[in-house]
């Protein structure tokens, strides 16, 4: 009988980083779950070995954690890996947030905020892979299509970090501002049309599904 499919749960994250010792050294959960979003987009298959010194806080002073430790951490990092690959892979057409993640009188929640740091650090670390599968796709009748929507989902991600700072960033460049509430409908959308372009390229050439059992090597 298969076990049931495990789905990410902050608290469920927070009490493992608390028992394994890690508190403090670790990026905020909500920005690990947009960093994963981010890699499980690509159009190629990083592996965990790759990105996992990513969800860690870059100066700390703290000793580094035992193997067994980070196999528990990545353990449950492939749960919200899995998880976002998964909704990725559907037939929907946009990303469902959860709850936490929302617009409240036009302020993004810290949760939200957080989210979208992860997503643009994990494009940001992954751009050389959408460079090289842009120039890839060079010729194709729907590539400037393709590149909107990736610019107008990052500025939407960019938005929900800092509106103010956003909108003055619009106003510069003379792009009209884009208000959280309108952000958050994009982002959901974009990231999900993004997220589908990259795991069809990236299936053409792997399965790629992490099972639950990866290791360090």
């Amino acid at each position: 009988m298969n076990s049931p499919v495990q789905r990410p749960d902050a608290a469920r994250f927070e009490e493992l980083v608390s028992s394994c010792g890690l508190t403090g050294l670790l990026q905020d959960y909500h920005y690990i779950s947009g960093l994963l979003l981010a890699i499980a987009s690509a159009p190629d298959l990083i592996e965990p070995a790759e990105w996992l010194p990513l969800v860690f806080v870059e100066e700390h002073e703290t000793e580094p954690a035992s193997v067994e430790v980070l196999q528990q951490l990545l353990d449950e990092l492939v749960v919200i890996w899995n998880h976002w690959a998964g909704l990725l892979d559907t037939e929907d057409s946009e990303l469902v947030f959860p709850r936490a993640y929302s617009v409240v009188d036009g302020a993004p929640s810290p949760p939200l905020s957080g989210f979208c740091m992860g997503v643009t650090q994990g494009y940001d670390w992954l751009q050389q892979v959408w460079d090289d599968f842009f120039d890839m796709m060079d010729g194709a009748e729907d590539l400037e299509e393709m590149e909107n929507i990736f610019g107008g989902t990052l500025a939407a991600a960019m938005v929900l970090i800092d509106p103010a700072a956003a909108r003055e960033i619009m106003a510069a460049d003379g792009i009209e501002p884009m208000e959280p509430e309108e952000a958050l409908d994009l982002l959901g959308e974009g990231l999900f049309i993004v997220g589908k372009l990259g795991r069809i390229a990236a299936n053409d050439e792997f399965d790629d599904e992490f099972d639950g059992e990866e290791t360090l090597q």
